[in-house]
């Protein structure tokens, strides 16, 4: 399923990393997509020919970091079907041309592809998004940490403007005159610690009671 982001009204795009490594080796079949929003925080993944999304409302956002797991069993084998297949092709080579050098051109070439699917895989290293519902593991094994750390600080710093907001929303005055309730209504507007909709939400709110 292609990757598709509906945003609500008042809901704007902040931040978003991406990697597509079709194509790059044996992880071909490797994609993913992170978008934060000033609401939401939009996940996405493919691996092979399964996919995943889901949305974090950013309220409701418990922890997001970065976690290695070890992964050498799956490693192993992973190489080993690479040495396998690299061996069965020097195997046909050898046959066609009736030469015994390609065997073994093969076979080192299977040892070699072995050790570095080894490597590469040892360890998986994960983005993971907890809310109080929900969970999702995304794999960022070829994403740089340093730009990975960045913009979970920036979720970070967006749940807690989120949650300001809200806080401010519950809070706002509504002692005094209507006038003067609907100006420090409109302030908090102007500041940015609402949203349109909070503001109108909170403005038939008070009229509603005259």
């Amino acid at each position: 399923m292609p990757y598709e982001i509906t945003l609500s009204p008042d809901e704007k795009i902040l931040k978003q990393v991406t990697q597509d490594l079709a194509g790059k080796g044996f992880l071909f079949w490797r994609r993913f997509t992170i978008t934060l929003t000033n609401k939401r925080l939009h996940a996405y993944q493919k691996l092979m020919v399964s996919h995943g999304q889901k949305t974090f409302d950013l309220r409701d956002l418990d922890s997001i970091y970065q976690e290695r797991r070890f992964n050498g069993l799956y490693a192993f084998f992973l190489g080993l079907l690479a040495f396998a297949a690299t061996f069965f092709v020097g195997v046909i080579g050898m046959l066609i041309v009736q030469n015994q050098a390609v065997m073994s051109i093969f076979s080192l070439l299977g040892i070699i592809v072995w050790i570095a699917i080894v490597v590469l895989f040892f360890f998986r290293r994960l983005l993971i998004v907890r809310s109080r519902n929900d969970e999702m593991s995304i794999d960022v094994i070829r994403m740089p940490e340093g730009q990975l750390a960045q913009f979970v600080q920036s979720v970070l710093q967006q749940k807690e403007s989120v949650l300001h907001s809200s806080s401010a929303v519950q809070t706002a005055p509504t002692g005094g005159t209507v006038e003067d309730t609907l100006r420090q209504l409109t302030n908090l507007r102007t500041q940015g610690l609402i949203t349109e909709l909070e503001f109108e939400a909170k403005k038939a709110q008070i009229l509603n009671k005259l």
